[in-house]
């Protein structure tokens, strides 16, 4: 597992809250980018000693896409706060990635291959993304966040530490107020069905939420793909 990962992701989910997953592929799982020298295990549960031990790496692997935390200048601004907050020097080298079910994809193809990760860290915005790399194996690093950062609300660690979610999605219609009157404005998915919105409905996967309406706790995959 890479120490320095558990930082930067515990940076971040220090200051947000909601839905979005951030997790670890880490070593003791075989999917780490760089085994760590400490194992994982010599920093204990004490923040002082994980700090040191991150520091000694030195080194953060992250793969991504350009529109996740805004590429770049987003990345030099998450270790920058990184190391202002903890006092490391730590330096990431960012590569762009795929979209964030083709980076769970890779890291589990990775994982089965026994090969390291290419990112330390992934990050994805729907839950079946994560339910990848979590079933039928745990291919993510498992992590006692609050016995090393207790700031970090319990109810964000999501698959016994596997992830922590940081941001959250409120889904909604929107619409064209020139080209669609208020009376047939959609208000449901069903009302997208209306014909007099034909030729007038855009959207692309990131945003239809098809991937949570086909879960057991919504619509199915029948159902949803009935739809659709």
């Amino acid at each position: 597992m890479s120490l320095v990962a558990v930082l930067i992701v515990a940076l971040s989910a220090s200051f947000a809250g909601g839905f979005t997953n951030v997790s670890l592929a880490g070593s003791d799982l075989v999917l780490a980018a760089t085994p760590s020298k400490t194992d994982g295990k010599a920093a204990g549960d004490k923040l002082p000693a994980l700090i040191k031990a991150a520091q000694s790496e030195g080194m953060l692997n992250l793969v991504w896409g350009e529109n996740t935390f805004r590429g770049l200048p987003g990345v030099r601004e998450l270790v920058a706060g990184m190391n202002k907050q903890y006092g490391t020097s730590v330096i990431a080298n960012w590569t762009p990635g795929p979209s964030q079910p083709q980076m769970a994809a890779r890291i589990a193809q990775e994982f089965a291959a026994g090969v390291p990760a290419a990112s330390d860290v992934y990050i994805g915005g729907s839950e079946s993304y994560i339910a990848t790399l979590a079933s039928p194996l745990m291919v993510l690093e498992q992590v006692e966040w609050l016995s090393y950062f207790p700031q970090i609300d319990p109810t964000a660690v999501q698959l016994k530490g596997a992830a922590i979610e940081i941001s959250g999605r409120f889904p909604g219609i929107v619409y064209n107020t020139k080209l669609i009157s208020k009376n047939d404005a959609p208000k449901s998915l069903k009302d997208l069905l209306n014909p007099k919105l034909k030729s007038k409905v855009s959207t692309q996967p990131y945003v239809a939420y098809f991937d949570i309406l086909s879960g057991p706790g919504q619509w199915g995959p029948e159902r949803t793909a009935d739809y659709v």
